[in-house]
């Protein structure tokens, strides 16, 4: 949708409607990234909020006021007939023959009433995107907001069943095509509901197709236990009671769809007559399925059953064969671990051995070196004393006397310098010594840990054992009689 006034950005338009309290200024806010607080709620006025979605396209978000339920039809006729009339005041483009690209229809999940009756505000939507005779569930785009976020998804799934199967303007919105989305309060899931409005008036390219489905096996066994987790523990009489009480409220709905499309007929739509006659098909659909089923349960629960025996029985038989694979694993390990424990050992006794030897042969040689220094003294002071005595001889006898002192001292210190040596030797073999040993002790410490944590897995594996052989307990089988609902063609709304 173009504006005339800018024409190098494509401006278009899409109304968030929904009832009050549905979360529209939410919507609004977080997907144009501004404070909620910058846009003033009311009951009476209109909220254009825009944004640039890309370089060229503008898109203008118009919050409107709470659509109220009414219980009378002509009066809320009225009021919708009036509020169309005012978003035409408010905005001039539809003095330019530019109507709105799409409708976002906001519901919360916790309520299946939507405003105003379905054939009156259809025709509001029709009016507003200037659908003219197309279909208008290609112009709206249907989100659910859940009230309480931390019910969970399988309360939110169910809620959302009931919504969809209601005879509000949702209910017959989704049954006619438009597209449903969940908004969850984030930026990203309001983008993916406009983004789905602007590809289907072709202003965008449309998303590309979802990734394919998981391997049927594997999802039809994932779908065994989704379900498993999720039924109800319910016997047979509720279940049938239920089936029927679904199969009257399907009655009363067909007459009433039969009168609505009495009227679409004497008001010549034809749209909204394809709408109504879809919907009587669906429901002759689902009252036979409902009569079928109530036929069908025995057999299907003990089909069930039986899936769920050979289920159990795979998984025990599965986890077996990992608990056996681990404990092979284990095993494996720990000789691997003991092989390594005694190689160290053996390694360590040879340090050890090699260390000894070095040291002894240190000992031995510093013992050498120090004869010898001893022997090579000796007879330095030997041929000093020799020649002392020649020196006294001839007549330098104190000055013999000073040398014989200095050789002496000499001695002391090469004595003192050689029992230092030794000494030091010695503490370091010692402390070599001692570290080797406490090594020694750790590797006994880490053999001693693991052979216990070897007898623990054992106690566990057999444990396990014992667990998954136990019998099926008698409150399973009554837990098996909702599973139908999603793979018999019927059954309670989730």
């Amino acid at each position: 949708m173009e504006s005339n006034l800018h024409p190098e950005i494509h401006d278009v338009y899409i109304a968030v409607v929904g009832v009050a309290g549905a979360g529209k200024t939410s919507l609004v806010s977080t997907c144009a990234g501004c404070d909620p607080s910058q846009i003033e709620p009311s009951t009476d006025i209109f909220n254009d909020v825009s944004f640039m979605y890309n370089d060229t396209l503008r898109v203008h978000l118009v919050d409107t006021p709470g659509l109220n339920s009414s219980d009378d039809e002509e009066a809320e006729a009225e009021a919708l007939h009036n509020l169309t009339i005012q978003l035409m005041d408010s905005f001039t483009f539809f003095q330019e023959g530019i109507f709105f690209t799409g409708i976002l229809l906001l519901q919360p999940i916790s309520d299946d009433h939507t405003a105003g009756p379905p054939l009156k505000t259809l025709e509001m939507f029709k009016e507003l995107c200037g659908a003219g005779d197309d279909d208008i569930s290609q112009y709206v785009a249907l989100a659910t907001r859940s009230m309480w976020p931390n019910t969970g998804p399988e309360e939110d799934q169910r809620l959302e069943a009931q919504l969809f199967a209601s005879d509000g303007l949702f209910g017959h919105l989704h049954r006619a095509g438009s597209r449903t989305f969940r908004y969850t309060e984030t930026k990203d899931s309001a983008l993916e509901i406009v983004s789905h409005i602007l590809a289907q008036r072709g202003l965008i390219p449309p998303p590309p197709p979802p990734p394919p489905p998981l391997d049927t096996a594997t999802s039809q066994l994932q779908q065994v236990h989704d379900d498993a987790r999720t039924v109800h523990e319910a016997d047979v009489g509720e279940f049938t009671a239920e089936i029927h009480l679904a199969r009257s409220r399907h009655m009363t709905r067909l007459a009433q769809m039969y009168t609505q499309m009495e009227h679409a007929m004497k008001a010549h739509d034809d749209a909204m007559t394809s709408i109504f006659q879809h919907e009587i098909n669906g429901l002759h659909a689902q009252i036979n399925q409902l009569n079928e089923t109530i036929a069908q349960k025995d057999n299907h629960i003990s089909g069930l059953r039986d899936e769920m025996l050979a289920v159990r029985e795979q998984d025990r038989l599965q986890r077996e064969q990992e608990l056996n694979a681990q404990a092979t694993a284990l095993h494996e390990e720990m000789a691997r671990r003991g092989r390594q424990h005694d190689e160290h050992i053996t390694s360590l006794r040879a340090e050890m051995a090699r260390q000894s030897q070095k040291h002894a042969d240190e000992v031995v040689a510093v013992k050498q070196e120090s004869e010898g220094t001893v022997r090579r003294v000796r007879e330095e002071m030997e041929r000093e004393t020799r020649e002392l005595v020649k020196a006294t001889q001839e007549g330098m006898a104190k000055e013999a006397e000073e040398r014989v002192a200095g050789v002496r001292k000499e001695m002391e210190r090469m004595r003192a310098e050689i029992d230092r040596e030794r000494d030091q030797n010695m503490r370091v073999l010692k402390a070599e010594m001692a570290r080797l040993v406490q090594r020694e002790k750790e590797a006994r410490e880490r053999a001693v840990r693991a052979e216990a944590a070897m007898r623990k897995t054992s106690e566990e594996r057999e444990h396990l054992h014992r667990a998954n052989t136990a019998p099926i307990q008698p409150w399973t089988i009554a837990r098996l009689w909702g599973i139908g609902q999603g793979q018999g063609g019927g059954g309670r709304a989730r």
